[in-house]
């Protein structure tokens, strides 16, 4: 999950004040708050830090191992592993606090507090502490080539994320690319904690598209749920890349794929099965896709009206997409099982989508081909950009990349008009994505988001913000 939910929320503000009641102990609240998001890197480091003082060193730094894994943007989580070790393990602290530094220099909050702190211990030697941590960032990266080869192998994981991390938007060159798809499984979830820091809004928008392209290139089917939350991101350079690494994932590994999906299926509200079906439409042509597509009417009759329409034509084009005419077919049948629950003119709907399809330029690619570009071209940095530059990228693609994005804004609608118009939802909703300390702030005033709204919106967030 990247995107907390409100119900998680509630539930924490609400162990929050059990915890000030004196009801649950710190340690208490916090495991609790971990049954709720089990990569609460924050809860992590609380619970290490109750483990320390109880004297369970060896559980302290085993949640300060996972905080670092859930969330690498966090410096702290680095600080405290380096002052947990013992006191022979110089070479694996040096490079702890290595990757303490660096991931410092890129917090402003950070450098801001460690300014506090000097000043407040009137530090004399403390006084500019961005140039300090950059001096002893470079001199912790000198000792790297003497340092044993196991400490080095068990940071390169985490020092490549850095990497990551450190170019933003300037690319990654292609040795860095092969080096994090040789360590595969060990960057998964390093990988998994920058979507997070994107969805958060605490990481800009490129390295969050390098960790898709690179998840999808790894091809685990496990961070399918974490892809398909990313096709709905407002903003369409994730979006895109991350129906790329669908594709990617669902190519080489169909059979687990579609398994990954359908577990999704029960409990998914209307706006969640519309995801799903674009997701499993991408998918070769497996026993079990077709049926696995029909599921997600199952229960259609208890959906808002509102929604059950745009469920109805997301399953139907899905089909058509994923089947052809055999899927049209079911899809008629399927019109007809369900019309008691759907709007009159979900048949004039039905009509002009199938119409479209067969008037279309270029047909879709069939289920299991992934467009020519690779993992490199969206690790290079030149990938997305300007709005000028967008017929190019499709034509590299050969289509549409995420089939969200609709060009088509001034097509008429000449559906049937019935006393369920009020209810029609004309396209699924799109998360929004918060501004990065750095990036532009979203008020179009030109000044970065840390100058400009953010110490406000931190206290009231604009309508629909995460």
């Amino acid at each position: 999950m990247l995107f907390v939910t409100d119900s998680i929320i509630n539930a924490r503000r609400d162990l929050v004040a059990q915890m000030t009641a004196g009801k649950l102990t710190r340690e208490q609240a916090y495991q609790r708050a971990l049954e709720l998001d089990p990569m609460d890197a924050f809860s992590m480091l609380m619970v290490a830090a109750e483990r320390y003082e109880a004297g369970d060193r060896a559980a302290a730094m085993e949640y300060c191992w996972r905080a670092a894994g859930a969330d690498p943007m966090r410096a702290e989580s680095w600080y405290k592993l380096a002052a947990g070790l013992p006191e022979d393990s110089l070479q694996l602290r040096e490079g702890l606090l290595e990757l303490a530094a660096r991931k410092s220099l890129r917090d402003p909050e950070a450098i801001a507090h460690l300014e506090e702190a000097a000043k407040a211990k009137q530090a004399p030697n403390f006084d500019d502490p961005e140039a300090v941590l950059a001096v002893a960032a470079e001199h912790l990266y000198a000792k790297r080539p003497s340092e044993p080869e196991d400490v080095s192998r068990r940071l390169a994981p985490h020092r490549l994320i850095d990497d990551v991390l450190e170019l933003g938007d300037d690319g990654l060159d292609p040795g860095t690319v092969d080096d994090i798809l040789a360590e595969g499984v060990r960057c998964q979830p390093l990988l998994l904690g920058i979507l997070r820091g994107m969805a958060d809004g605490n990481v800009d928008s490129g390295p969050a598209i390098y960790s898709l392209a690179l998840l999808g290139e790894i091809g685990d089917p496990a961070v399918l749920p974490e892809i398909v939350e990313c096709l709905t991101v407002d903003d369409d350079d994730i979006s895109n890349t991350a129906f790329w690494a669908l594709r990617r994932i669902a190519a080489r590994r169909p059979d687990e794929s579609l398994a990954t999906i359908r577990k999704m299926v029960p409990g998914a509200g209307v706006e969640d099965r519309m995801i799903l079906a674009i997701a499993l439409a991408v998918i070769p042509d497996l026993p079990g896709t077709q049926d696995a597509l029909v599921s997600l009417l199952d229960d259609l009759a208890t959906f808002p009206k509102s929604g059950r329409q745009e469920l109805f034509i997301s399953v139907a084009a899905a089909l058509d997409a994923s089947k052809g005419r055999p899927g049209r077919e079911r899809a008629w049948s399927l019109f007809d099982s369900y019309a008691a629950a759907l709007p009159r003119r979900t048949r004039g709907e039905l009509r002009e989508i199938f119409k479209a399809a067969d008037e279309a330029d270029e047909p879709p690619s069939p289920p299991g081909e992934v467009p020519p570009v690779t993992v490199y071209d969206f690790c290079s940095g030149t990938w997305g950009g300007d709005d000028d530059e967008d017929e190019e990228e499709d034509e590299v693609d050969g289509e549409d990349d995420n089939p969200f994005d609709d060009d088509d804004e001034d097509e008429e609608d000449d559906f049937e008009e019935d006393e369920d118009d009020e209810d029609f939802i004309p396209e699924p909703v799109r998360r929004p994505v918060t501004p990065g300390r750095n990036d532009p702030c979203w008020c179009g005033s030109g000044k970065k988001y840390k100058k400009c709204h953010l110490d406000s919106d931190q206290k009231s967030p604009p309508p629909g913000a995460r």
